[in-house]
């Protein structure tokens, strides 16, 4: 929370460029204050290596996770693109399967915020 509030969003995703810091800029990322940062996390769960990739659902969950607030949706745009790129990532059979739950797991959440439609996300993962 402090490094988020140190270096903002924007400064966390120059971080993550550099491989040592990556882990640490991405778990940052579940503080910031809105979305604009979901597309990137997208990417990096949908192309990342498998820690980034977790690192980056975890996180996506955490943003899912917080109560909807009282403001100007200036993220609304990200939002759509992040949650676009996680129902892709949801859809795909080539994906893993951690990754494609991870996914559904965050879409779910997302439901609420009219960024995709539940009869959209899959359910072929599901427990039965």
């Amino acid at each position: 929370m402090r490094l988020e509030d140190l270096v903002g969003c924007e400064g966390l995703r120059e971080r993550a460029g550099r491989p040592d810091l990556r882990a640490t800029a991405i778990a940052a990322m579940q503080y910031c204050p809105d979305f604009s940062e979901l597309p990137w996390l997208a990417a990096v769960a949908s192309e990342g290596s498998d820690a980034d990739a977790r690192a980056a659902l975890d996180t996506i969950r955490e943003l899912a996770a917080r109560p909807r607030r009282a403001t100007d949706p200036e993220d609304a745009a990200e939002l759509h693109a992040g949650c676009g790129a996680l129902l892709a990532i949801a859809r795909s059979t080539s994906q893993k399967k951690d990754r494609r739950v991870g996914a559904i797991d965050a879409l779910r959440m997302l439901a609420d915020r009219g960024c995709v439609k539940r009869a959209e996300i899959p359910t072929d993962v599901d427990s039965k």
